[in-house]
């Protein structure tokens, strides 16, 4: 009936086709925003028509796994022609597959030979002229974070916000966003080290915001003690977005009374 959708259901309707990380973050965000009645903006970016794709490409391997088990579970004993005959099916079920996804999707959302693939949709935190995008790397099981002007800024009087590098290095003690927060990267590729020439780093404060939480790495030979669990409690406590977002502002303020 072509009537108007209200902004709020199309927020709704982004913020369902976020990939779990990211939706904790978002809802924490806003949440907050709503609760303390801050000033602050919380958005998702992005295309929510690739987003859909993706779950749509998601739920169609799901389906397919579930298949693949239920065959297997199947008595087996058939001749040598039989089995042929099924594994000429199954491919040509899972080319029937794969194109009705592709014709109703386009082409593929996220490449999964891409290490560094990301999901078609961000969230961005807008906070005094500055944008912090977060972003969730799939292939890598990792949220990163990257901060740019923000665009609209200008237009509600405030002025041009000058940006450093390593304006979010240490926020947080010893967090320096440098490498991956997450061993299993590491163990399924040997001697995997994030690319440090990127602009988004995946700091241990933004899994923590996302509900994101891996455990830290032990040396050989020795057992995880009670630094270790203090260390992880640290970590979580920060991951309040109230603290997290006192952070922001304070090393925002110090960074602008050096200029």
């Amino acid at each position: 009936m072509a009537l108007p959708i209200s902004v709020e259901e199309k927020r709704k309707g982004a913020a369902r086709a976020l990939p779990p990380p990211l939706y904790v973050t978002y809802t924490q965000l806003a949440a907050a925003r709503e609760a303390f009645d801050d000033d602050f903006e919380v958005h998702i970016e992005g295309s929510v028509a690739d987003a859909e794709a993706l779950q749509r490409k998601a739920a169609a391997a799901e389906e397919e796994a579930a298949r693949r088990r239920k065959d297997s579970n199947k008595d087996s004993a058939k001749d040598s022609a039989d089995a042929a005959v099924k594994a000429e099916d199954e491919e040509t079920t899972r080319k029937s597959k794969r194109a009705r996804v592709s014709e109703n999707t386009g082409e593929d959302a996220v490449d999964e030979r891409d290490t560094y693939a990301a999901h078609p949709l961000s969230v961005e935190l807008r906070l005094d002229g500055i944008a912090f995008v977060f972003v969730y790397l799939h292939n890598l099981h990792v949220v990163t974070v990257n901060v740019k002007p923000h665009k609209g800024a200008a237009s509600k009087g405030k002025k041009d916000v000058a940006i450093d590098d390593d304006l979010l290095v240490n926020l947080f003690p010893g967090d320096t966003g440098s490498d991956t927060p997450n061993v299993a990267n590491k163990v399924r590729v040997a001697g995997f080290e994030f690319d440090r020439s990127r602009r988004d780093r995946p700091y241990k404060w933004a899994q923590h915001l996302a509900g994101l939480d891996f455990l830290e790495p032990v040396p050989v030979g020795r057992a995880p003690g009670a630094e270790a669990a203090e260390g992880v409690a640290k970590h979580q406590a920060q991951a309040r977005v109230r603290n997290v977002l006192a952070a922001l502002r304070a090393r925002m303020a110090s960074r602008a009374a050096l200029k």
